[in-house]
């Protein structure tokens, strides 16, 4: 995550729980949830690290005609690697908001525990459960008394295979992941979504992710910076979106008067440049491998990247060798990933 402060800094307004709970938690899960009634829970933990804090949101909102309040802890989980203690985290938490709960009600005892719903908001890959954490093998008899955890992941990468226009997470995924054109009626719908007095913090919290993504990566030149701080300052969302994606459209253009200026416009020199492009990602990628595992590793995925003849398809391939724990497991990652995408892989 390119700018990890400013996107955890959405998950401090409601709206934005309104929308994971929305747009990415099972419709069946949470039965009647009443959005209006969504409270922040103070993140103050016993034993838990600072930087841990800050990665940490804790909400409650009302659930059903009983009015039952269901307590979401939901941890933002941005790095290369997989963290296995992230269930291990979310079990700490979930006891730690019990024993704040009770120690400042003690009557709670015997009106029973309130209901959690861990979420872990990642753009990698977690671990759901307690499974691997314990030092040996547990004999069946002894599993029913291990410490237990599941917690619910929300993948950001997959955020962005439907639209959901007004809905401010999505929004916020294209904007790190640089997708442009798709941007402007996102943050248009937003604009129109997104109350421009009681919610005008929401909406420039919005605005700054999306000009220092464009400054990041980039995309914008000062003179295009400038407007589009002159538009976050009057909170036109939508004009920031249409900027971009006007400067996407320029970049295009740019680069192919060069090829053209260059003679790439060639279909001949086209398609060489694009095979000399898949062979570099490709070779790049398994070179990657090998280093992180083994060649035996890197040959096996090799045989499974066949069938790919798409070069920015190894990019995404590249996130799951920097985030596997095992070579298993990136093998299974880049299986399932290709079966989603082709019907079919190669055996590794």
């Amino acid at each position: 995550m390119s700018n990890h402060a400013a996107y955890m800094h959405l998950f401090d307004h409601p709206r934005t729980l309104r929308d994971l709970l929305r747009g990415f938690v099972p419709k069946g899960l949470l039965g009647t949830v009443h959005f209006d009634t969504l409270q922040p829970v103070p993140t103050v933990f016993a034993g838990a690290e600072p930087d841990q804090r800050r990665s940490v949101n804790v909400w409650r909102v009302r659930l059903d005609e009983r009015e039952s309040w269901l307590y979401l802890i939901v941890l933002l989980e941005f790095q290369s690697a997989v963290d296995r203690d992230t269930t291990y985290r979310m079990m700490l938490y979930s006891l730690l908001i019990n024993a704040k709960l009770t120690r400042d009600d003690p009557s709670r005892y015997g009106k029973g525990l309130p209901l959690m719903l861990p979420v872990a908001v990642h753009d990698g890959q977690v671990v759901r459960n307690m499974d691997g954490l314990l030092v040996d093998e547990v004999a069946d008899f002894l599993l029913p008394y291990q410490p237990q955890q599941h917690l619910l992941p929300v993948d950001l990468r997959q955020a962005v295979e439907e639209p959901l226009l007004d809905n401010v997470l999505y929004a916020a995924t294209l904007i790190e992941r640089g997708r442009w054109a798709e941007l402007s009626p996102a943050l248009s719908k937003l604009e129109e979504t997104i109350d421009p007095v009681a919610d005008a913090d929401l909406r420039n919290r919005v605005a700054e992710l999306a000009r220092h993504a464009a400054a990041g990566g980039g995309q914008a030149s000062d003179e295009v910076l400038t407007k589009l701080k002159a538009h976050q300052a009057a909170g036109e969302l939508g004009a920031m979106g249409s900027l971009l994606a006007e400067r996407m459209d320029q970049a295009v253009d740019e680069s192919r008067a060069r090829n053209q200026t260059q003679g790439f416009d060639d279909p001949a020199n086209l398609a060489a440049l694009g095979t000399l492009r898949m062979h570099l990602r490709r070779e790049t990628l398994l070179s990657d491998a090998a280093v992180r595992y083994d060649v035996d590793a890197a040959t096996r995925l090799e045989a499974m990247l066949a069938p790919i003849d798409d070069p920015d398809y190894f990019d995404g391939i590249g996130d799951f060798v920097s985030i596997s724990g095992d070579v298993n497991e990136l093998l299974s990652l880049v299986k399932d990933d290709i079966e989603r995408r082709l019907g079919a892989v190669p055996a590794a």
